[in-house]
């Protein structure tokens, strides 16, 4: 029983820092991370509807497309 409760517990942490950093990525707030931690039901579905479809780029900080590979 412990160890089901140990794993629930690592994807969630999982989850929470891959929105952080998808959000960060996206020039968006990181606190998205944070909520989808404290609460997963409500603010995953939340942050995948209003996420913004473009990513800044690494060199140059540009918006590029998420269908583009290099800017």
């Amino acid at each position: 029983m412990l160890a089901v409760q140990v794993m629930v517990l690592a994807i969630l942490v999982a989850v929470s820092i891959w929105v952080s950093q998808d959000a960060r990525r996206r020039g968006m707030s990181t606190r998205w991370g944070i909520g989808v931690g404290l609460l997963l039901i409500v603010f995953l579905p939340l942050y995948f509807f209003v996420r913004r479809r473009t990513v800044k780029c690494a060199a140059c900080g540009n918006d590029i497309a998420t269908s583009l590979s290099l800017c």
